[in-house]
């Protein structure tokens, strides 16, 4: 899939998420909230984040909610300065995968995870706001680390 296809796909998601007036997500409203899942790999390992001196907090990929208006690419770009303080320079390559839909019943939301891989090239630094820490991990440590096991899975199919 490429970029064009993946924003007809978010937009049409869009459709059913309710905003604000500044733009922010109605989570009041809404029913179908689209997250963009970043799954950021340099080399053989994939770099995780969590929140920073919280040791039983899960590993994650770069996650952020889909807003309103916003280009799905340039949503990507921000959310690596945002989270890993990357450039678009630092990037090799961006793979999209599917997009998953999990529903959660205490909500009554329905998420459509966005699913990408980013690749990057010979990065300098990367690093984190205050709240969070990273690391480097390899595939075959992520089953012995704490992390939502169906991250696992949706990595596996895009380095597939």
């Amino acid at each position: 899939m490429d970029f064009d296809k993946l924003q007809l796909k978010v937009d049409e998601i869009i459709k059913n998420t309710f905003y604000d007036f500044k733009g922010d997500i109605d989570f009041n409203r809404s029913t179908e909230i689209p997250v963009l899942i970043l799954y950021v790999r340099y080399g053989d390992e994939i770099i995780l984040v969590r929140e920073d001196g919280n040791e039983s907090s899960n590993w994650e990929p770069i996650t952020g909610i889909v807003e309103n208006n916003i280009p799905i690419k340039k949503l990507i770009f921000e959310q690596l300065e945002e989270n890993l303080e990357l450039d678009k320079e630092d990037i090799e390559n961006i793979i999209i995968g599917e997009i998953t839909e999990i529903y959660d019943s205490s909500d009554n939301i329905k998420y459509f995870e966005i699913n990408i891989l980013v690749d990057l090239n010979n990065i300098e630094s990367i690093d984190t706001y205050d709240e969070l820490e990273f690391d480097f991990f390899p595939v075959e440590e992520l089953y012995n680390i704490s992390i939502d096991k169906k991250f696992i899975k949706n990595y596996i199919k895009l380095i597939k």
